[in-house]
């Protein structure tokens, strides 16, 4: 049985991931995941936890204080905001508000240190990166580091411009969430609705239209093995849509 603490941080990530643009959510206490709910497989997301540490300990070894970096893609932007030993990682769409993610995810940090300093890992990292040497260098004032990505081959702007982005996913998923609520717990209703929507639509969900996405809704409902509650879900489905006019 989960302690009221980490019932509470469990209920902050999900506030914290159902953030308009937010599509991806990876929070980790050295190198240990506390939250996972990225939008792809579990190895890719250690992975990218990997990476994540080798960059932390990599400016810890030359004693600078890095608060936040910013990955800028094609596809969208990933937001990283440290704090001591704790890690957290936002997939953003190419329409999200950095500011509003940015400040959400600094006042997530600090509003549950209690929290986090007192959290057990629920996955650890198949690699984690090796422990930096000291060095003898003072330390610099915490900094904000922007990173850009260039594409791998040159873009037509045309061609982005033309590409249609939806936001009806994240509307969808949250309604999801809710309804799978009631036959099973949040963290494994988020993993099936990520599971289902990387194995039919990749890993940008801001290419998912409204159609295939109440197509991939009622997919997901399809895997409640009880057929009168998959029935009663699909059927709060329908309604839940219909009200949000989606």
């Amino acid at each position: 049985m989960s302690s009221p603490d980490s019932a509470e941080l469990s209920a902050a990530t999900l506030h914290l991931y159902r953030i308009t643009g937010v599509v991806g959510l990876l929070l980790m206490k050295s190198g240990n995941q506390l939250a996972n709910h990225m939008p792809f497989a579990d190895v890719r997301t250690n992975e990218l936890g990997a990476h994540v540490m080798q960059m932390a300990a990599g400016y810890g070894q030359v004693k600078r204080r890095v608060r936040q970096v910013l990955m800028l893609f094609d596809s969208g932007t990933l937001l990283i905001v440290m704090k001591e030993q704790i890690q957290l990682a936002l997939m953003l769409t190419p329409q999200a508000d950095l500011d509003k993610a940015s400040l959400a995810a600094g006042a997530f940090l600090m509003d549950y240190a209690a929290q986090l300093d007192a959290a057990a890992p629920t996955a650890k990292l198949e690699k984690e990166p090796e422990k930096p040497k000291p060095v003898a260098k003072p330390e610099s004032d915490p900094v904000v580091v922007p990173v850009a990505f260039a594409a791998e081959e040159p873009v037509r702007e045309k061609a982005l411009m033309a590409e249609p982005v939806h936001e009806a996913w994240p509307k969808v998923t949250a309604i999801l969430e809710s309804i799978l609520g009631k036959v099973m717990g949040n963290a494994q209703a988020v993993r099936l609705i990520n599971r289902m929507s990387e194995a039919k639509h990749g890993n940008d969900v801001s290419k998912i239209s409204p159609a295939d996405a109440k197509v991939l809704a009622r997919a997901v409902l399809e895997q409640v093995p009880n057929k009168s509650k998959r029935d009663a879900l699909l059927s709060e489905l329908d309604h839940a849509l219909a009200e949000a006019k989606l």
